[in-house]
Order: C-alpha cells, then sequence, then structure tokens
C-alpha cells in the first residue's frame, strides 16, 4: 500500500512574509535614478569685470542641481596661477571681502585724493548632494582706496628752511584716513629720522628738493622706519648732536594697505637742526655776563 504524504501548504499571509524582505531590500536599488549630473552656479552680484571698485566688496551667488541639491559652495580669493588654491567653504548665498589695494596709482596729485589699487580675482564653485562640483565661474576686477593723510603739528615745520631744536625733540603728526571702514585714522605709522643719508643722491638736501624719489627709495615697504600703531602720533628723539642737521618723515597705512604718498616738505617731511636753542642761548648769555 503506497504511503500517502500530506504535503504542507502555506498560508498566503506566510508566504507574502518570507517574499517581502527580498523586495525590501531590492526596492531602493530598482528606484535609485541619479543621473550624475554635477550642480552648476552663478555670480548674482559681483564687480563688472575690469571694474575699479572700492576694497569693501559685496558679492552674492546662486546654485542648481538638476538631480539633486546643492549643498555647499566653494569660494577662492586670487587664486596661484599653478597648484591648488585655498577654498572657503561655506552654505551661505552672500558675504561681503575686504580686499587689499597696496599699489599707488600713479602720477599722484599736487592736490586732492591720491588713490591705490590692487586686482583681484574671485573664483566660486558649487557642490551637490553627491559631491559633484560645478565648473567654476570667476571675476576679476581692481579694489581700490583713498590713501591715508599724515601732517607733522610740533614743531611747526618750515617748508623752506631748518626748525631750530635742541639737542632733543619731540615730533607729533596727526593722521587722517577718509574712507576707512572701521576707523578714519591710519591703522599704523612707520618714520624715519636720519642725520646723514649718504645712499641717496644729495643726502638730506636731495631728499628735501625730491620728495618724491625719497619716497620711492623706500616705499612700498619703508622696511627700516620705525613702527608704531594707530592710537601713538609722536616720536621723542635724544642726544642729538649739535649742528648737525636732520631729516625727519612720517607715513600712515591704512585697512587696505595703502599708504600716505603726498610726500613734502611741511607734510610728512620736516628738516631740523640741532644745537641750543633760542631760550637756551638767552640763558647761557646770562650765565656768562654774571661770571665776567
Amino acid at each position: 500500500m503506497p504511503l500517502l504524504v500530506r504535503r504542507k501548504r502555506f498560508a498566503p499571509s506566510i508566504a507574502a512574509a518570507l517574499v517581502a524582505p527580498a523586495l525590501l531590500v531590492t526596492a531602493p536599488c530598482l528606484a535609485v535614478s541619479k543621473t550624475g549630473i554635477p550642480p552648476t552656479a552663478e555670480l548674482v552680484v559681483a564687480p563688472a569685470p575690469a571694474e575699479t571698485v572700492y576694497y569693501r566688496v559685496p558679492f552674492s551667488w546662486q546654485g542648481a542641481d538638476l538631480d539633486g541639491t546643492v549643498s555647499l559652495y566653494r569660494i577662492a580669493l586670487d587664486p596661484p596661477a599653478f597648484g591648488e588654491p585655498y577654498w572657503i567653504e561655506t552654505s551661505s548665498t552672500s558675504r561681503t571681502f575686504f580686499f587689499e589695494a597696496g599699489s599707488l596709482d600713479l602720477p599722484v596729485p599736487d592736490s586732492g585724493p591720491v588713490t591705490f589699487s590692487q586686482p583681484h580675482t574671485l573664483v566660486l564653485k558649487a557642490v551637490d548632494d553627491e559631491g559633484l562640483e560645478s565648473e567654476p565661474v570667476s571675476r576679476s576686477f581692481f579694489a581700490s582706496t583713498i590713501a591715508p593723510e599724515v601732517q607733522i603739528v610740533a614743531p611747526k615745520p618750515d617748508p623752506t628752511t631748518s626748525v631750530p631744536i635742541g639737542t632733543q625733540v619731540t615730533i607729533e603728526w596727526q593722521g587722517t584716513d577718509l574712507d576707512g571702514v572701521f576707523t578714519n585714522r591710519p591703522v599704523r605709522y612707520k618714520y624715519l629720522l636720519v642725520g646723514q643719508l649718504n645712499d641717496f643722491p644729495g643726502g638730506i638736501d636731495g631728499a628735501w628738493a625730491h620728495p618724491e624719489a625719497f619716497r620711492d627709495r623706500y616705499a612700498p615697504l619703508f622696511a627700516d622706519w620705525s613702527t608704531t600703531s594707530s592710537d601713538t602720533t609722536s616720536a621723542h628723539f635724544f642726544n642729538l648732536v649739535p649742528g648737525q642737521r636732520y631729516l625727519f618723515c612720517v607715513v600712515g597705512f591704512d585697512e587696505a594697505g595703502a599708504y600716505s604718498a603726498r610726500f613734502g616738505p611741511a607734510i610728512n617731511m620736516i628738516e631740523l637742526l640741532a644745537g641750543i636753542t633760542p631760550t637756551r642761548a638767552a640763558s647761557w648769555g646770562r650765565l656768562k655776563w654774571r661770571y665776567r
């Protein structure tokens, strides 16, 4: 007699439960439709190409991604000709940058504002949620600023001759910066006092007669000059040699790197003659008369 074997039949609910996990695993893979299209980026607010603008420059931008979203933006300022630039990452779509303007615009006018400018480039890329980058967009322009001004106020300078002093002197000056963002004064000063100027044609007389040539001898770094802060507007000198002529000059620097380029006698230059001041000379005369 043949052995009858009863086959078990799964209930539809149990069969569905066994098959469902496989569907859950494979379903997301079947739904993937990423195309790998990189995003795009666009500068919305920026200087016009080769435009000269104030050194505080606002920018805004936007990005788009056809198959996802833009996650962030990468910005490079003045990228090098070779090698990878330094990228600033941000999720913002606007920012204001402060650029240097450290090159003197020639010629320097006899009166009115003296300006400095410098070329710059901003590069922008958008990055999407897959990490893909857009083609870079860039804008090149010139940042500009009005140079600060410095005026010596004490001792009162004379544009034609040396100012007599004793064997020590305190020189005071004032500085202004008409277009400064954070301050209306220079951010620092540099000054120089010389009794001999052997490395300049004509020495002190040559510098006095040709102040722009004297400026160009040291600009733009004025490397060997003494430096002081914005709040310090005087310098004291002592042990000066009687009968010796001295030349003093001071320059101010602003936030954008421009310096007070209008050099001139009785402006930011003063010639001094060390010796016995008129008051001390009178006292010395009375003392000699007393012991005659």
